[in-house]
């Protein structure tokens, strides 16, 4: 009965490639800020066809003391994903399905990462909003 809802897909891992912060002296904390930051997401099949990762990388307040941010925070992220040996699928179908699945399965790393390294730096937590991940790469196809 559990075997129709459990998928062939597997997130097999993740890894944080780098995270660069940088605290900004000079920013004015009277000056009220929303949130800036941009978000690219890189999809590869691997050489293995049935092994796939997925990389985002979020820039959050580029350029801090140009604009009067708090900080300056750039994250990467990738994570690796597979479908089991017995499926056979296209590789344009396993891309599609990195690009949704693997990005969304990857974003509550992403935002978690975020507040950690905020909270660390004695900086007020920074909660990124949710994703739409569809928007996401409807906007990076164009």
């Amino acid at each position: 009965m559990m075997n129709n809802i459990i998928s062939n897909y597997k997130f097999d891992s993740y890894i944080v490639d780098s995270i660069d912060f940088s605290t900004n002296s000079e920013y004015d904390n009277n000056t009220e800020i929303e949130i800036d930051f941009n978000l690219n997401i890189d999809v590869a099949a691997l050489n293995d066809k049935n092994k796939g990762k997925v990389t985002i990388k979020t820039t959050i307040f580029d350029e801090a003391k140009a604009n009067n941010y708090p900080f300056s925070l750039v994250i990467s992220l990738s994570g690796y994903f597979s479908v089991d040996d017995g499926l056979e699928i296209s590789r344009d179908d396993f891309i599609k399905f990195l690009q949704l699945n693997g990005a969304t399965t990857l974003f509550p790393f992403l935002r978690s990462i975020v507040v950690d390294i905020t909270k660390t730096a004695n900086v007020a937590p920074l909660v990124l909003p949710l994703f739409n991940v569809h928007n996401i790469i409807d906007t990076e196809g164009k």
